[in-house]
């Protein structure tokens, strides 16, 4: 916690009393966001959103914030969106489904994303030997991308969550598996 406060520009501090308990605080400088005015044009903006290519999404996520985000989004894209809260679901629901590509959280309780990514790609049958699998994390240090790729992994979004970075990443992976079939 402290690195990340750290990092974020911030300070950290502990109040503690012996036999009554700590107490942790933190400080980090954010900017406020705009205040915008909502306006329902679901109809109008669901044809902007809708992706050319569809595609079967395992997401791969134990929080319930990021799963409801990510979901929102992929499905206002046209996605299919099935969900799985750790390590253990993604490979039962890898063997059991056909999915386009997977969206995997990294740490997570059960089965870390890193070795259910590895579980999935060591399985019988091809296409999990294939399917992009992207990780999605909060952890954006030196040197983590690379040890993501080289658990079998095809790319890394890093958390929060960016709408339009998430999309564009499905559509190159999207445009590469239509490139793979036609050749």
């Amino acid at each position: 916690a402290s690195r990340l406060v750290t990092l974020m520009g911030g300070q950290i501090s502990l109040n503690s009393k012996k036999g009554i308990g700590s107490v942790f605080t933190f400080s980090i400088k954010v900017m406020r966001p705009q205040v915008v005015s909502v306006v329902d044009r679901s109809s109008e903006s669901h044809s902007e959103n809708v992706s050319a290519t569809a595609m079967r999404v395992l997401l791969v996520e134990d929080n319930v914030v990021n799963q409801r985000l990510s979901v929102k989004i992929l499905e206002q894209a046209g996605h299919d969106v099935v969900l799985a809260t750790n390590g253990m679901e993604a490979v039962d629901a890898a063997l059991e489904g056909s999915f386009d590509i997977i969206l995997m959280d990294i740490q997570m309780p059960i089965m870390g994303g890193e070795e259910a990514t590895r579980a999935i790609r060591s399985m019988k049958g091809g296409t999990n030997q294939s399917i992009p699998i992207i990780a999605l994390t909060a952890h954006a240090m030196a040197g983590d991308r690379e040890k993501y790729l080289a658990a079998g992994m095809n790319g890394y979004i890093t958390k929060p969550i960016n709408r339009p970075h998430l999309l564009q990443t499905l559509k190159e992976h999207a445009q590469g598996k239509k490139d793979a079939s036609s050749e």
